[in-house]
């Protein structure tokens, strides 16, 4: 049955409950199950028959005047699906599709007429967001979509037979404009993506032997970046070029397609022609790879491949088992880096070379000494013969931290130890300021120092950090860190929906005239146990005293369980980032640079932070001192 039938067969069903609402109004989970997701590339948990009778749907309201929806919870409380009516028209427009209480994908109807033309997957289903223009049930475009998604939608469309599919993921003439391309440039992909159709069909013919194939492996690793340039655009382009996609067929091999070129145009990924069986040619100035896999090289990705499929296990780094991994790891390695010293790109042997030299710091921190003579060996030898090569930094920073790792396990270390990692650290960080690893050191010389109580020590750290490394994720958190170690006597900044609670929102400024207690914890925080018993007493002995928690779970709706089943006293709020960020990620967490539960701010009745640093212990004290 299609799925606008599917959806028109149960409107009924969901117009009458939604128009009247009471409780015999509500469809079954049944009714709720019969829908289907257009795609069927994500995972969901649907709740087995004879769970049905644990199950509950639920009545939802939403933020704006009427929009309201049913959703389906499990025997455990988790949501499950919910299908929601956005615009109070009575109308379903919303169907979303969960996995373990996380929504993991959304179909949306944004026109109303009752047929899905926006396709969603979101939190660990990934971030596609396609769109179906005409609305024939394919999707047109792609809204966002990751260079991996992408690769893995250039397969589906080959092993389909659907080029429909495969131009859905290509550069657009709008794309090339906004971009800037100089005529050459777009000349030169207009002329790859003429060929694009004829170069799939042929690529469709060399797949008809297998009957089954499936996705091992997108091999994208990081994409580069082509600099302003007048032959190309006018503003930095960011490319993936010469990468690989490993597929297993029905005669148990892995096999590679080769990638076209993919541009970045927004928050998507556009390829810039079909994947094929052999590599491009080069394009000048795209510095892809140009050669073919050999049997041999195949070969050897199929055996790393297995090897770290058994990695699974090794959750304790000083299990014996997990050194003879690394050993036959970096001993495949070297075998791929000898296999491909005449074809490799220069990106992807120094790929290969980092490969190295993790296994050789896991294994040095799994207690192995020779292990970590080889890591010493390798940072020597690039410091010598390559010091301006980006593998210098990165293998001096492995051997820097395997041997502080060593040093610690052991039971006498003391603070010396720490001491001298810090000093290390810092003479990292001097000796590469520009490295991809300096921005972790500048971290956790900055976390100590916040620990050691100097405060200003750690600012210059963070700042550090938000100067030079603005494309990475810790720049958010330092510039959190430094709003925190500044705030007291500032506006204390807090906006955020309810807990569990959909279209509910908090602004600190509705506790104005009172003490405020703003309190991050997570139900995994063992501390907070206690806190909230002893916060319970405080704010009855304190009618003057709110109590704020900003939940830090990886997901909205466990914190709202442990609040009802514990019965946690306060006003809770939750926010997740627009790309799903959650727990210490999330926007809440690092809007102050929090990095650890419990953490506590005091505000005064004037919305200015007393204290950063207050603990539940010493609260009722501080309250005091700040009244007079």
């Amino acid at each position: 049955m299609a799925k606008t039938a599917v959806i028109k067969g149960l409107a009924a069903t969901f117009l009458v409950a939604l128009t009247a609402a009471p409780a015999w109004a509500a469809p079954t989970v049944a009714q709720m199950l019969a829908f289907k997701p257009k795609f069927d590339d994500v995972q969901l948990s649907t709740p087995a028959a004879d769970e049905f009778a644990g199950c509950e749907v639920k009545l939802v309201s939403g933020a704006k005047q009427g929009s309201s929806g049913w959703m389906l919870l499990d025997s455990k409380k988790q949501p499950v699906r919910k299908f929601f009516d956005s615009n109070g028209d009575k109308q379903i427009d919303m169907w979303s599709y969960y996995k373990d209480g996380v929504e993991v994908y959304r179909e949306v109807d944004s026109n109303f007429d009752q047929t899905p033309d926006q396709f969603r997957w979101m939190g660990t289903a990934g971030m596609k967001w396609g769109v179906d223009v005409n609305q024939d049930g394919k999707i047109d475009s792609w809204r966002m979509i990751s260079a991996e998604e992408a690769g893995q939608e250039a397969f589906t469309a080959l092993m389909t037979n659907d080029f429909a599919r495969l131009k859905a993921l290509f550069i657009t003439d709008g794309d090339m404009q906004a971009l800037k391309f100089s005529q050459a440039e777009s000349d030169r992909i207009t002329k790859a993506l003429a060929s694009a159709e004829a170069r799939f069909k042929a690529t469709r013919e060399k797949l008809l032997a297998y009957t089954k194939a499936t996705v091992v492996r997108v091999e994208i690793g990081a994409p580069g970046v082509w600099p302003a340039d007048e032959a190309l655009a006018p503003q930095d382009v960011f490319k993936v070029v010469g990468r690989t996609i490993l597929f297993q067929h029905d005669k148990d091999k892995i096999d590679i397609l080769h990638l076209p070129e993919m541009v970045q145009v927004g928050l998507a990924w556009r390829l810039v022609g079909s994947p094929t069986t052999e590599p491009d040619n080069p394009q000048p100035g795209n510095g892809g790879n140009t050669t073919p896999e050999s049997p041999k090289m195949r070969e050897l990705l199929a055996q790393l491949l297995k090897l770290d499929e058994s990695a699974a296990e090794f959750t304790n780094p000083k299990n014996p088992k997990a050194v003879q991994y690394y050993k036959a790891r970096i001993a495949l390695v070297q075998q791929i880096i000898q296999e491909g010293k005449d074809t490799h790109s220069p990106a992807q042997h120094e790929t290969w070379v980092k490969q190295i030299l993790d296994g050789l710091s896991q294994a040095a921190v799994a207690g192995d000494e020779a292990m970590m003579s080889q890591l010493a060996a390798y940072a020597a030898q690039y410091e010598k013969q390559a010091p301006n090569s980006p593998v210098t930094p990165y293998a001096a920073y492995r051997k820097l931290w395997a041997s502080y790792a060593n040093k610690l396990s052991d039971q006498k270390a003391g603070p010396k130890v720490q001491d001298e990692y810090n000093d290390q650290l810092a003479k990292f960080v001097t000796a590469y300021p520009k490295s991809e690893d300096a921005a972790d050191a500048c971290q956790q010389l900055a976390m100590q120092a916040e620990f050691n109580g100097k405060d200003e020590e750690a600012k210059r750290w963070y700042q550090q950090i938000a100067a030079n490394f603005g494309e990475s994720h810790l720049a958010p958190l330092a510039k959190g860190c430094i709003r925190r170690l500044d705030s007291v006597g500032q506006p204390f900044e807090l906006s955020a929906g309810l807990l569990g609670v959909p279209g509910k929102t908090y602004d600190i400024a509705q506790s104005k005239g009172k003490f405020v207690v703003a309190y991050y914890w997570a139900s995994s925080c063992t501390a907070c146990i206690g806190d909230f018993a002893r916060l319970k007493k405080i704010l009855a002995d304190n009618t003057n005293l709110e109590l704020v928690c900003i939940n830090l779970d990886d997901a909205e709706n466990i914190g709202a369980q442990t609040v009802r089943k514990d019965q946690i006293p306060g006003i809770h709020v939750f926010q997740a980032g627009k790309e799903g960020q959650t727990g210490l990620r999330s926007p809440l967490a690092m809007h102050y640079g929090v990095f650890g539960m419990p953490s506590l701010f005091l505000v005064g009745p004037d919305g200015k932070v007393v204290s950063r640093t207050v603990q539940v212990g010493d609260l009722e004290e501080t309250i005091k001192k700040a009244a007079k």
